[in-house]
């Protein structure tokens, strides 16, 4: 069964992992391929909601937790892990959490 994976819960996973403030659209970009792979290593089948039309959407729907900065070029997140763990990671199942935290491509 396919895995459909929000940009909300992309960005979170990757602000969380590589311990950053804020990311660029084409590093949280090359931060799914990573974790795509590491899906793929563990037969995970998944599909990404990417593109920057899905970051305005993000930042429309969680303004309260990330904005855009630099003409729409970074994501910025504007609350702690904690806040980001219990409103989008609580929610990804166990095979996805294990899969991006044991992978050395997304660290």
């Amino acid at each position: 069964m396919k895995k459909f994976i929000g940009m909300e819960y992309l960005a979170a996973l990757a602000l969380i992992r590589l311990d950053k403030e804020e990311i660029s659209l084409t590093d949280l970009n090359q931060f799914r391929v990573e974790v795509v792979k590491a899906f793929e290593a563990n037969e995970i089948t998944s599909v990404f909601l990417f593109s920057p039309n899905y970051a305005m959407e993000l930042v429309r729907n969680y303004s309260d937790c990330f904005e855009l900065i630099n003409n729409d070029s970074v994501l910025r997140r504007k609350v702690s892990n904690e806040v980001l763990i219990s409103r989008f990671l609580a929610y990804l199942s166990n095979d996805i959490l294990r899969a991006v935290y044991t992978s050395k491509e997304s660290a």
